[in-house]
């Protein structure tokens, strides 16, 4: 399966971000395993989490 990385980042129709919730929908990954690699961007500073609980999304940080 290829999945396009620019897919992922861009959530439901919104653009703002993604959700562990719609990665699994979308591409069958675990909410398990998305939550964890999700939170390893963090870590890195490559991504930052908007919100919380079940409305926690996720976005790429603008890298200069």
């Amino acid at each position: 399966m290829k999945i396009d990385i620019n897919n992922i980042w861009q959530g439901p129709a919104t653009g703002e971000g993604t959700s562990v919730n719609y990665s699994f929908a979308e591409f069958g990954v675990t909410r398990a395993v998305t939550a964890v690699d999700f939170g390893k961007l963090i870590e890195m500073g490559l991504a930052e989490k908007l919100g919380a609980g079940r409305s926690t999304r996720y976005r790429l940080k603008e890298l200069v």
